[in-house]
């Protein structure tokens, strides 16, 4: 019996988007663009731009990972912000995100959302298709794809491209199981701010 759920544990998990150990390191090539509070001029930079997950925890159904400088970070870029802590649930039926902040107050999320609640975007359930969308409850209900995470085409190895498209703003995320997210793009349509970020490698630790 223990061996059993071992190895359903083992088989689940290695299917998964992101890779459930500490101080697994990615290392992405991104573009961003942004405009200067007192000027109000764009500028633009290309920098080489790492993640890493500080922390990770599993039990049988659910893993936790705090990644910093997770890439959705770029979005609203400063050349001065400090570095963020996102919180990544994933289990055998979704995947949600949260959004960046300190890393005191990271922990404390992952440490209820390892058994509890975890109000983090929901960006991807399983098994997906294309055209899938997720709405939040709370939004209302729409005859179109906007304000809502939809599933827009497959990728290579199980992977999918996921957007949240909005009347501001857009961002796609490409999800591939065991190297989690490999491309990034957020595009504000108003006031300038955006990015373009790409997986170049990826360190898994063990």
């Amino acid at each position: 019996m223990i061996l059993t759920v071992l190895l359903a544990l083992a088989i689940s998990t290695s299917q998964r988007m992101f890779p459930v150990h500490a101080e697994t390191q990615w290392t992405y090539s991104a573009t961003v663009r942004w405009t200067e509070e007192k000027t109000n001029r764009v500028r633009e930079k290309r920098m080489e731009w790492r993640s890493r997950i500080v922390d990770a925890k599993s039990n049988r159904d659910r893993s936790v990972m705090i990644i910093e400088g997770f890439p959705a970070d770029l979005s609203w870029y400063q050349p001065d912000q400090p570095l963020q802590y996102t919180v990544v649930v994933e289990d055998d039926k979704e995947v949600r995100i949260g959004r960046g902040t300190t890393l005191d107050r990271a922990r404390e999320i992952a440490a209820g959302a390892l058994e509890g609640a975890f109000d983090g975007d929901t960006v991807l359930r399983h098994p997906a298709k294309k055209g899938d969308c997720i709405r939040d409850p709370d939004i209302d209900e729409r005859s179109d794809k906007l304000y809502a995470w939809c599933v827009e085409d497959r990728l290579p190895h199980n992977g999918w491209t996921i957007t949240y498209r909005s009347n501001p703003s857009h961002e796609i995320l490409d999800l591939t199981p065991g190297k989690g997210l490999t491309r990034f793009v957020y595009e504000h349509h108003g006031t300038v701010a955006s990015a373009k970020v790409r997986l170049v490698k990826i360190r898994v630790a063990k």
